[in-house]
């Protein structure tokens, strides 16, 4: 079970990393002129890392939650904010930033859409930290 937990937080932290990433090359390709192919591939692969990681992390945080027979608020909220703003969010940047190669404005919307992710992701990090009743 430690193990399960080391690399449940591991997946999480790594989420919270990559959600940065792209929302720093998403903002950096919408601020530059011709709009960067680099920086464009590195904020649509670090937005599907961190859509993954989302998804690693909501598997082993339910196997863990089964595992321990743990129930409560913050074990809901932090569910469907994982679920619905993690994973959909990190979809959704990948969406953003895969279309920005064709419309550089885009590169924009992407990144604060990471940007929403990684505040999500913090939240999230709070509500398992804290475990508020």
């Amino acid at each position: 079970m430690e193990a399960l937990l080391f690399v449940h937080v591991l997946v999480a932290m790594t989420l919270l990393g990559a959600a940065i990433a792209a929302c720093a090359a998403g903002l950096a390709t919408s601020r530059s002129a011709a709009g960067s192919r680099a920086l464009q591939g590195a904020c649509f692969w670090s937005a599907i890392i961190t859509a993954a990681s989302a998804l690693v992390t909501i598997v082993l945080g339910e196997a863990l939650a089964a595992g321990e027979d743990v129930t409560g608020s913050w074990l809901d909220a932090s569910r469907a904010i994982a679920i619905v703003g993690l994973l959909g969010g990190g979809l959704a940047a990948s969406l953003l930033a895969r279309l920005a190669g064709n419309r550089p404005r885009l590169a924009l919307a992407s990144g604060l859409v990471s940007l929403l992710v990684a505040v999500l992701a913090l939240a999230v990090t709070f509500l398992m930290a804290a475990k508020p009743t």
